[in-house]
């Protein structure tokens, strides 16, 4: 069998099955096709496929030497999100508030990945980052201008408790914000959760341009954690999970397929999480129970039981004594204090 394409319309291939093929015979190949520039095409690649023969043929048989095969074809963009969060742990000292004006600086880092078979147009990225607690008190404060890797801009909304009552009002007339319920502080004995409430949060809104499969769009967040607020707070709680969430979606993509549908599209969430101790927070106390105290008497009595046997078999307890006195004297002998029997 060889297949060629045909110089006069490279879309077609002819195949030769061989010259004579035998009554009754079959031929079996395979032929790989890689379509390229799909984009605008319909939702089907048709594939037909017809047989002929030199040999003359009834006019009743040709309607099995035509077939025609339907492929559809979809979209499959598959976003992923992948954050980093420098530090992860800060210990604060308590009892020292001197150099801790300026705040400690935090740098949050998340990449929209495109690991799917099909490109995005737009995606929307948005990332939640807890300015401030519900209390008015500050958390992270943005200093640095944004740093962008990739194909995209980025828009910087910082919600206080003057505007929040207007932003509110644009969340419901349409705008392209993430509502999440379990967004907000939470607080369980010693350890409380610093999330984005609805009066306080810095929102970053990115919209990102075409990604090829495989790409990828980095974002850079540099802030300062201001420590101080933390420590004037320590009778409050010992411990503090600061929370900034990240959302993707994918928004519109390089096709004009009709079965597109964007709304089957997940939206992608993560969340990275900075711990901060203080030096309060110590390790509980507990009391040992008493079958512990008790193996452990046990187990030091067979140690030294143990250690005494050892001893008696080496000979330890056999050593030679010194005749009596009266002995030597009796056969006049005076060196008492130098003999010993064996």
């Amino acid at each position: 069998i060889s297949c060629d394409t045909l110089k006069s319309n490279t879309t077609k291939v002819s195949c030769d099955l061989g010259n004579p093929m035998q009554k009754n015979s079959e031929s079996e190949f395979t032929m790989v096709f890689t379509p390229t520039n799909a984009n605008d095409t319909k939702d089907w690649l048709v594939f037909s496929l017809s047989a002929n023969s030199t040999n003359p043929e009834q006019a009743s048989n040709y309607e099995n030497n035509y077939v025609s095969i339907e492929i559809p074809v979809i979209v499959v963009p598959d976003i992923v999100l992948f954050g980093k969060r420098t530090p992860a742990l800060i210990v604060l000292k308590t009892e020292e508030e001197k150099g801790e004006e300026d705040g400690r600086p935090v740098e949050h880092v998340f990449q929209l990945f495109n690991q799917g078979l099909s490109a995005t147009n737009e995606t929307e990225l948005q990332i939640k980052l807890p300015s401030y607690d519900r209390e008015g008190n500050p958390v992270l404060i943005m200093d640095k201008e944004l740093k962008i890797e990739g194909n995209g801009k980025c828009n910087i909304i910082i919600i206080t408790a003057k505007n929040a009552s207007g932003y509110s009002g644009s969340v419901s007339s349409g705008t392209n914000v993430f509502r999440d319920d379990n967004e907000k502080d939470k607080k369980y004995s010693d350890t409380q959760t610093i999330a984005c409430s609805d009066r306080y949060c810095t929102i970053i809104q990115c919209l990102v341009g075409y990604m090829a499969p495989l790409k990828s769009f980095v974002l850079t967040i540099e802030s300062r954690l201001m420590a101080r607020s933390f420590i004037q707070r320590r009778e409050a709680t010992k411990m503090y999970n600061i929370t900034s969430v990240a959302y993707a979606r994918v928004r519109s993509v390089p096709y004009a397929f009709e079965a597109v549908n964007l709304n089957k599209f997940d939206v992608k969430r993560l969340e990275l999480v900075i711990t901060i101790n203080t030096d309060q927070l110590k390790p509980a106390s507990r009391d040992v129970d008493m079958w512990v105290i008790a193996v452990s008497i046990t187990a030091g009595l067979l140690v030294l039981l143990l250690l005494i046997l050892l001893l008696w078999w080496c000979g330890f307890f056999k050593r030679k004594k010194p005749v009596e006195e009266g002995y030597y004297v009796a056969n006049g002998k005076t060196d008492i204090d130098h003999k010993i029997v064996d």
